[in-house]
This record gives C-alpha cells, structure tokens and sequence, in this order.
C-alpha cells in the first residue's frame, strides 16, 4: 500500500491582536468544501478559556455564507458574489492552553498533530500560536517532526511537512508594543511572508514606517497588504520556502544581528529547544485569568459592566481580552460614539452563550453553542503589557466589571498567570 502524502503545516504568527483569527475566518470560504479540503486547526492560548476553538468548531458545523468581499482598489480581489451556503472545510480544532507553543508547549505538539492527523485526517494543518510566539523555535520543531515516518522513527515517508511561516502586522500598533517587545520585532526575522494588516485607517507615512522596521530585521522577506483580513489563498498557502532558507538552524538561528540563538540537544526524548533572549518570552506580558462563578438561583453576566471595561481599557496596558460568558439577552450595540465593538449581528435576541475577542479596543462579540452546566458564569483572559498584572489583578477584583445580573461578584477569582 503506497504511503499516504505528507500533510502540509503553515504556521500563523503575530502580536497579540494583530488579526490571525480574521485571516483563519476570511481564507475559510476561498478554500475548496469537504472532502477535496479537510483543515485542522491547531490554537494556542495564554490562558485556559479555549475561545477560537468555539468560533471555529462553530464554522465546522454551520453552512457558511460568506463571500469574498468588494473591493475597487486596484490589484484587489474581484467584487463580492452573493453568498451560497457551503460546507465550511474546517474538519477540526484543538486548542493548546496556558502557556507557549514555541517554549513549555512544545513539547506537546507531536502528540497535538498526532491526535488531529488520527482522528480527522486533515489535507492541511495551520497551527496558529500565540501573540507572543517566536516562530523559528516552532519552525524547527515542525521541521524534525516532519522527518519521522508514520511509526514514529526517522523515514522516508514523513508524516508532515512545513509550507511556511506567515506573520501578521498590526499597522496601528505595532509601533507601540515593537518598543516594548523584544519578541515582536525578532518575529519578522524568521518568517517567510509578512501580511500587513488594519492599514487602511493609518496614514501611508506610518504603513512605510512600519515595513522600515520589519526590512531593519529581515530585508528580503516579501510583504503583502490585507483586505480588511483579506488575503487570498493562493498568497497564503503554499509559500516558497526555498526562497529564503529560513528553515535551516544554521542559516537563520544565531546569525550575525540576531540577537537570539536557539539551541538542540539530542534527538527524541531528549531534545529540547533553549532561548538566549531573555530565557522567558513570555515575561513580555502579563496574564490574568478571570472566573466568575455562578450564584443560586443566578446564572448569567452583566454585560453592561463587562462594557465598561472594553470601552475603557486603555490600550497601552490592556492588549488582549478573551471571554466566554452567559447574559440572560443578547448583547447591545456599542453605545459609546468612536468605540470599535461589533456584535456579530444574530436575528435571535434571546439569551445564550456568548464569546469575546478583544484587541487594542476593537473588539466582537459572537453568539456560540456551548453546553450549560452548574460551572462559571463568566471565564476571561487578560493579556496586559509588562508589569500591569497586579494594578489590574486589584482592579477587577474590585468587582467593577466581571459581575453577575444584580448579585454582584461573589466568589470572583482572578488570578496571574505564571
């Protein structure tokens, strides 16, 4: 029996907000349906609230409409055709939570692309890792796994192979959290696309400003402009490796400039990845974890004191925002003149389960299925910047914002994560 083709790995980078789950949700329709497209996706988290993996299981199961979207510009993608319902071709997801897929996770990705390898048989796996990632030590991972055979041993039928490395830029941003990550600068450095992305409402002379600091770190990787997270497929899937070398440990790990060296020991069990820029990326950030509990007799959130806190947050403290939570009705429409909300819009005005994603102010939230039972009422990830951890720890212990419908926050737990 003639082995069963290697399955092509992309890996999805950026900075907390940069918009790698929009381009994950705008490639969804251009990508052929089921069975001649099976993708897996494969998500990493700082906290423990696995949200992107609902959004896309919820792809998974519900016929999607959406179209490619009109665009006039020159060189953009063709004017929108109305929407038929398709078969969305996400086959499944797994989320890695509570740390770093490229450092103290890393270790279970062979077992995370086993189980999606075995269980969905995917055509293609995009691992998108968390916004404070650096990619070259999860190249390299990806890369000597995809020299082991199907039963586990060095072979010449891989199991997997790496496509490429893609990078998404936050134009508004990034001059921002660039000067206070050393992560976010390294990550263009070993990439073999760069998608800029939210330029459209930046002024040319800060997009320029932007690709000068990306070329200071990397000046031959290619740069391409979303549409509104819009990137097409054919951009974003099968990337030319070759033309870089960026794969190869000698060629791009430790380099003159570099600033980082990432060192392996041994082969199997004992290998290891090692970081010289700081040991801990991820001290690069704070995180918090927020649960809420239910009350009896109480079992849902109040969404007007959680919209405080979205339409306040200060930008340069507060970078991400993740939640799952319950409300006894579906949410409003941003009321606050210039915030950036958007509740995805829902004929159903009911009640229900409910997810948050939030980055630097702009922020949706999404009606998902989620199974009811006697747990929290509400559970939230805070990603802040560097050293905000306790002022904000303090903050919502105030119980100012993550509160229940009129029985205030009894039993809130908000906790750093290590």
């Amino acid at each position: 029996m003639a082995a069963s083709p290697p399955i092509p790995i992309t890996i999805l980078t950026g900075f907390l907000g940069a918009g790698k789950t929009t381009l994950l949700l705008n490639l969804l329709p251009q990508l052929p349906p089921p069975p001649e497209t099976r993708l897996c996706l494969l998500k990493n988290e700082f906290g423990s609230v696995a949200v992107d993996s609902r959004l896309f299981a919820s792809a998974s199961t519900t016929p999607s409409a959406q179209a490619t979207p009109a665009v006039t510009t020159p060189g953009s993608p063709r004017a929108a055709t109305p929407a038929t319902p398709r078969v969305s071709p996400v086959a499944g997801v797994q989320e890695l939570l509570n740390g770093c897929i490229c450092c103290n996770l890393v270790g279970q990705l062979g077992d995370a692309l086993e189980h999606l390898r075995n269980t969905y048989n995917p055509t293609r796996i995009v691992i998108e890792t968390s916004g404070s990632a650096f990619p070259a030590t999860l190249a390299m991972e990806v890369n000597r796994l995809s020299t082991l055979s199907a039963s586990g041993a060095v072979g010449s039928a891989p199991k997997y192979f790496l496509d490429g490395t893609i990078l998404v830029v936050d134009c508004e941003n990034f001059k921002g959290y660039e000067d206070t990550s050393y992560t976010a600068k390294l990550q263009a450095a070993y990439t073999d696309l760069v998608v800029l992305n939210k330029w459209e409402d930046v002024g040319e002379r800060r997009v320029e400003d932007v690709v000068d600091s990306i070329m200071g770190v990397c000046e031959d990787v290619p740069v391409v402009r979303s549409r509104r997270g819009w990137v097409d497929r054919e951009v974003l899937l099968g990337v030319d490796k070759g033309q870089r070398g960026l794969l190869d440990p000698k060629e791009h790990i430790g380099g003159e400039g570099c600033g980082a060296v990432c060192t392996q020991t041994g082969e199997g069990e004992g290998h290891k990845h090692v970081h010289k820029y700081g040991e801990k990326h991820m001290d690069e950030v704070d995180v918090l974890s927020v649960r809420l509990p239910k009350a009896q007799g109480n079992g849902y959130l109040d969404y007007a004191a959680l919209d405080k806190l979205l339409t306040t947050a200060p930008k340069d403290e507060v970078y991400r925002i993740k939640a799952l939570f319950k409300l006894s009705k579906a949410p409003p429409k941003p009321p606050v003149a210039g915030a950036q909300g958007v509740v995805v819009a829902d004929e159903n005005q009911d009640g229900g389960w409910f997810i948050l994603n939030w980055a630097f102010r702009r922020w949706a939230v999404t009606r998902v299925e989620h199974e009811d039972n006697e747990g929290d009422v509400c559970d939230l990830t805070v990603v802040l910047a560097q050293g905000e951890g306790r002022r904000w720890k303090k903050k919502l212990e105030a119980g100012a914002f993550v509160v229940r419908e009129g029985d205030g926050s009894e039993g809130l737990m908000v906790e750093i994560v290590e």
